[in-house]
């Protein structure tokens, strides 16, 4: 099976990577209650952390790896990571490391881009989206940055807003 390449922004990797790890936490607390027992308190969902190890090919491998480091050292900035197989993200390119020049036109890298938050996604007004599968309410949401309160306002068709909504039309403004 031939899988589609891997891409950040304008970058599209020639070869996906050998090794990925996603990486998603949730930020669960101890709390300690004087004279009663101890209650774990979920606070959410920490940001997804993506890492990998990859390979360059061929005699232009040094001017793809030049490449991927303009992409690189755009500070700060935010962009669609897509990964065969797995929904879009907005993400923030953190680390990339040239690991060794191991044989003549190879060169082995690692990189890990962390999720971007909500308040550091492009903004870009859209009226309405479809939702994709398993996609509720409440991903829509956090996902498009809109309150779900206004999502439920616009939205009367939709009588409960935990349930799959895949393949309807959602109104966002």
């Amino acid at each position: 099976m031939k899988l589609c390449p891997m891409r950040f922004a304008s970058y599209t990797w020639h070869h996906n990577p050998v090794a990925l790890t996603i990486k998603g936490e949730k930020d669960i607390v101890n709390i300690k209650i004087p004279y009663s027992d101890d209650v774990m308190k979920n606070f959410g969902e920490k940001l997804v952390t993506i890492s990998g190890k990859a390979q360059l090919y061929g005699k232009d491998c040094l001017k793809q790896y030049e490449k991927l480091k303009e992409i690189y050292e755009e500070k700060g900035e935010c962009g669609v990571l897509c990964i065969p197989h797995l929904r879009p993200i907005y993400a923030c390119f953190d680390t990339l490391k040239l690991e060794a020049d191991t044989k003549a036109c190879v060169l082995d890298y690692s990189f890990s881009f962390t999720q971007c938050k909500a308040s550091q996604k492009p903004y870009i007004k859209k009226k309405s989206v479809v939702a994709f599968k398993n996609q509720n309410m409440w991903d829509i949401s956090n996902e498009h940055g809109v309150l779900i309160d206004s999502l439920i306002e616009k939205n009367p068709n939709v009588m409960f807003i935990n349930d799959s909504l895949e393949g309807e039309i959602i109104r966002l403004c």
